[in-house]
């Protein structure tokens, strides 16, 4: 199976408008089909297609585990005290 395209739409946010990823169409042998993830309040119905980005870990996430940051392996890990 293969992701041919992100699904996005437009919502209103903040007085901003911004795209929200509400699924993915993939296909396998037997065609394609869509994946729908979430829909945001306020859905207009109109979905725009886009094909997906390369992932070459350029996001922030990506850069922050570069410059040393680790993101917790469990719940367990999380449990640090909180000063407030």
């Amino acid at each position: 199976m293969a992701v041919k395209f992100e699904m996005s739409t437009k919502v209103e946010r903040a007085g901003k408008t911004r795209w929200h990823q509400v699924g993915v169409v993939m296909e396998n042998d037997k065609g394609m089909y869509a994946i729908i993830d979430s829909i945001p309040v306020g859905f207009t119905g109109m979905v725009s297609f886009f094909v997906p980005k390369e992932k070459d870990g350029s996001n922030d996430h990506q850069r922050s585990k570069k410059d040393g940051y680790q993101s917790p392996k469990s719940v367990s890990e999380l449990t640090d005290d909180i000063p407030f």
